[in-house]
C-alpha cells in the first residue's frame, strides 16, 4: 500500500492531474455557491441572455483558436521546447482572426438589443479574447506545470466570484457584471504571464518579422483548417440548442437550459483533466501494442469514474436544482437528467477526438464533426420547436450517442473496438 502511495505521490503526471482536478474543483464550488445565487438573483430571463453571449463568443473563440491549442500542445509535449516563435506567431495570428469578427457580432448585438444586456455580450468578448490568445496555459499544461495554471486561475476565480457575490448581496445594477466577466480571464491570463517571464520558462526574446508570420500563417492554416472545422461544429451543435431557444421560446427558455447543461456538465472536467493528463503517454506509444494496451486502461478509469458521478447526480437531481437555483427553475430537473447522460458520451468522445489526433485524422475530424453538426441542427430544430427545452435535453443525447459511439468507428486508424475491449476486459 505504501509503495502504491509513493509511487502516486512521485509520478508526475499524477501530481499535474491533480493539480487540474484541484482548479477545477475551485470552479466547481464557485458554480455551487455563486453562480446559483447569481441564477436566482438575474431570474431566467436575464441569465438567459448572459448565457448566450457565452454560447456565441464560444464559437467565435473555437475559429480565431484555429485549433492551435491543440496543435500547440502536441507539439510542446512532445518537444519540451522553450522557444518562443511558435506561442507568438499563433498569438498574433488568433488577434487577426478574433477581433474583426467580435467586432461584427458586437455590431449586430448593439441594435438589436437594450444597452443593459448589451453590455453583457461586450463584456464576453473581452473576456473571451483573453482566453483565446493564453496559449501559455496550454503550455504549462504541456509541461506538466498545471500547479502554476492553479494559482492563476484560482486568484482569477475567487476574485470575479468575490464580485459577483457583493453585486448579488448589495442589490446592485445588472451592468456590474461586466466585471467579474472581464477580471475572471483577465486576471489569471497577467498572472501566467509574469510567472512565466519571471521564471524564464521561454529562453528568448522575438520580436515580429512579417515573412515568418506569413510562413507560419501558411502552415496553421493548412493543418488548422481541417481541426478549426471539426472543433466548430461541435460548438455548433453544442450551443445550437440556446440559438434554437432564443427563437422558438425567448431567452427564459435559455436560461433554463443553460442552467441545467451547466450543472449537469460540471463533473465534466474530471475525466477530462484525467485523459490530458496522460495524453502524452499515449501519443509517445511505440507501436500498436503499446498504444492498445496504455489507452485501453485509461479508457477503463475514465468510464467508471463517469459512470459513478452519472449515477449519483442523477438520483440527486430534484434536490441539487432547487437547493441551488429555486423553484423558478423547476423545469431544469428533467433536462438536468437528459443531459447527464449526453455528457457520458461526450467523455467519451472528448477522448477517442484525441486519439484520432494522434494518428492525424483532422480531415476524418473534419467530416465527422461537419455531419454531427448538419444532423445535430435539424434535430434542434424539430425537437425543440415542437417541444421546447425538454426537446433541446434530447437532441443533444442524440448527438452524442451517434457522433461518439458510432461515427468514431469509421476512423480504424485509432482502433476504437480494440481500445473498448482493452477497457471492459474483453481484450487481455
Amino acid at each position: 500500500m505504501m509503495n502504491l502511495i509513493h509511487k502516486f505521490k512521485n509520478n508526475p503526471r499524477i501530481k499535474n492531474s491533480l493539480w487540474m482536478l484541484i482548479e477545477k474543483a475551485l470552479s466547481l464550488f464557485g458554480l455551487i455557491f455563486v453562480v446559483s445565487a447569481v441564477a436566482k438573483y438575474l431570474g431566467p430571463e436575464v441569465y438567459g441572455y448572459l448565457a448566450l453571449a457565452a454560447s456565441i463568443f464560444a464559437i467565435v473563440n473555437v475559429i480565431a483558436r484555429l485549433g492551435l491549442d491543440q496543435i500547440y500542445f502536441k507539439s510542446i509535449s512532445k518537444n519540451k521546447t522553450k522557444k518562443i516563435r511558435l506561442h507568438n506567431n499563433i498569438v498574433n495570428l488568433i488577434t487577426i482572426v478574433y477581433v474583426p469578427i467580435a467586432f461584427i457580432v458586437l455590431t449586430f448585438f448593439f441594435f438589436k438589443l437594450d444597452i443593459k444586456y448589451f453590455l453583457f455580450f461586450l463584456a464576453t468578448a473581452v473576456a473571451t479574447y483573453f482566453t483565446s490568445i493564453d496559449m501559455r496555459e496550454v503550455h504549462l499544461n504541456a509541461l506538466l506545470l498545471s500547479k502554476i495554471n492553479v494559482l492563476a486561475n484560482t486568484i482569477g476565480l475567487i476574485f470575479s466570484l468575490f464580485l459577483r457575490f457583493v453585486i448579488v448581496k448589495f442589490n446592485l445594477p445588472i451592468y456590474y457584471f461586466v466585471f467579474p466577466i472581464v477580471l475572471v480571464t483577465l486576471i489569471p491570463y497577467l498572472i501566467r504571464k509574469i510567472i512565466v517571464n519571471r521564471r524564464r520558462i521561454f529562453d528568448n526574446t522575438h520580436f515580429f518579422v512579417k515573412k515568418e508570420f506569413l510562413k507560419y500563417s501558411n502552415y496553421f492554416f493548412l493543418v488548422g483548417v481541417p481541426l478549426v472545422i471539426s472543433m466548430l461544429s461541435v460548438n455548433i451543435y453544442l450551443q445550437s440548442a440556446n440559438f434554437f431557444l432564443a427563437l422558438f421560446d425567448g431567452s427564459a427558455s435559455v436560461g433554463i437550459y443553460s442552467i441545467a447543461n451547466m450543472l449537469a456538465g460540471a463533473w465534466y472536467f474530471v475525466p477530462t483533466t484525467i485523459v490530458m493528463s496522460f495524453l502524452a503517454l499515449i501519443y509517445n506509444a511505440k507501436n500498436e501494442e503499446d498504444y492498445i494496451n496504455i489507452s485501453g486502461k485509461i479508457l477503463r478509469y475514465i468510464l467508471l469514474i463517469t459512470l459513478l458521478i452519472v449515477s449519483l447526480l442523477f438520483f440527486l437531481s430534484d434536490y441539487l436544482i432547487l437547493w441551488l437555483y429555486g423553484e423558478d427553475y423547476k423545469q431544469s430537473i428533467y433536462v438536468f437528467k437528459i443531459l447527464l447522460f449526453a455528457y457520458f458520451f461526450s467523455v467519451i468522445g472528448f477522448y477517442f477526438y484525441r486519439l484520432a489526433m494522434k494518428f492525424g485524422g483532422y480531415s476524418f475530424l473534419a467530416k465527422k464533426m461537419t455531419l454531427t453538426c448538419l444532423l445535430n441542427i435539424l434535430i434542434s430544430y424539430f425537437f425543440i420547436k415542437k417541444y421546447g427545452v425538454i426537446g433541446a435535453a434530447f437532441s443533444a443525447l442524440i448527438t452524442e450517442f451517434l457522433s461518439n459511439m458510432i461515427f468514431n468507428l469509421y476512423y480504424r486508424d485509432m482502433k476504437m473496438i480494440s481500445v473498448f475491449s482493452k477497457a471492459i476486459g474483453w481484450r487481455k
